[in-house]
């Protein structure tokens, strides 16, 4: 991985490149600063791998909610069933369902 500084058409830019499995790749920035940010998250994503963090999602807590309920009640009691949809609609939904997943964090959790 390298950001070199090259004239293009008069005017500098800033070429990141990198290896990606055996291609070898390149991005070309107008500024340094976001070239060499372009190349730590490369660097990042390599030292990660495929366990590195999915982007934040945009979903909103209630869908997926909806989902995460319908996937895992065939594994619960009834009661628990019963329990679980009764807390998500009464205190879960009213107050955070609307929240994209990717703007929860510990303190709105908390409130």
């Amino acid at each position: 991985m390298s950001v070199e500084k090259r004239r293009k058409g008069g005017r500098t830019v800033y070429l990141a490149r990198w290896r990606d499995g055996t291609r070898q790749r390149a991005r070309t920035f107008t500024r340094k600063t976001d070239a060499e940010a372009f190349e730590r998250e490369r660097r990042r994503e390599a030292t990660l791998g495929a366990h590195g963090l999915p982007e934040p999602s945009p979903r909103p807590l209630e869908d997926w909610l909806a989902e995460w309920f319908r996937f895992n009640r065939s594994g619960w009691k009834a009661n628990t069933r019963t329990s679980y949809a009764s807390i998500i609609d009464k205190w879960i939904v009213p107050h955070l369902g609307g929240v994209r997943l990717r703007d929860l964090g510990h303190a709105r959790v908390r409130g």
